[in-house]
């Protein structure tokens, strides 16, 4: 059996755990959650990019394996603030030719074993929403100077990301004007709108049943 499995994809400050916890509550789902604090290299790859890149991203990779290698074919829902393919997204933004050859490599070795999502919500807003929300959140290492250059280029990329993703279904969402933390209606609405897409998805695949 196919595990039924959205993942929740954006740029940094975009909402995505936030959205994931409530789609987690609303579909008495498992959460998994992206683990970020406990990489070592984070904080240096902001004051030093060009010299923490590698060492950043394949420690993400490594740690996202292990959380998705865990996953079970169980037949209930899972609800993710992330996909493992957004360590491609970054890598790409982040890596020079041979140091993306090399990781991309181990990459696709690991993400061949493993679980892909059945849906994946694509979150977006613009730069000006994305600073004021990092800035409230008040991160040390999101804090610096070269931040907003950053971030625009982000931006950048997950879109190109996203234009050419091909693996699943995506919903693209923008949440500019929608605070699903305040605005009840508006969260009811979204998680709506996700919830009768991902039911069309499974629809359409006989082993599965729609949650609605």
């Amino acid at each position: 059996m196919i595990r039924p499995y959205i993942g929740v994809e954006g740029p940094i400050g975009v909402g995505k755990t936030t959205l994931s916890t409530y789609l987690k509550d609303t579909l008495k789902a498992e959460l998994m959650l992206e683990v970020f604090e406990e990489n070592p290299f984070l904080k240096k790859f902001y004051e030093e990019p060009e010299c923490y890149a590698l060492q950043t991203q394949l420690f993400f990779l490594m740690s996202r394996y292990r959380q998705h290698e865990k996953l079970r074919d169980d037949g209930s829902v899972l609800v993710s603030d992330y996909i493992f393919a957004k360590n491609d997204l970054f890598a790409l933004y982040t890596l020079n030719g041979a140091e993306f050859t090399l990781y991309q490599e181990i990459s696709d070795t690991l993400a061949a074993q493993l679980v892909v999502p059945t849906l994946v919500v694509y979150l977006r807003a613009d730069l000006e929403t994305l600073m004021a929300r990092i800035h409230k959140r008040g991160r040390d290492y999101e804090q610096g100077r070269d931040m907003r250059d950053y971030m625009e280029k982000l931006v950048q990329q997950y879109d190109s990301f996203f234009a050419d993703y091909t693996h699943t279904p995506v919903l693209t969402l923008n949440t500019t004007d929608t605070n699903i933390v305040e605005d009840v209606d508006a969260r009811h609405d979204i998680i709506q709108r996700i919830r009768t897409e991902f039911d069309s998805i499974l629809a359409d695949q006989p082993t599965q049943t729609p949650l609605l």
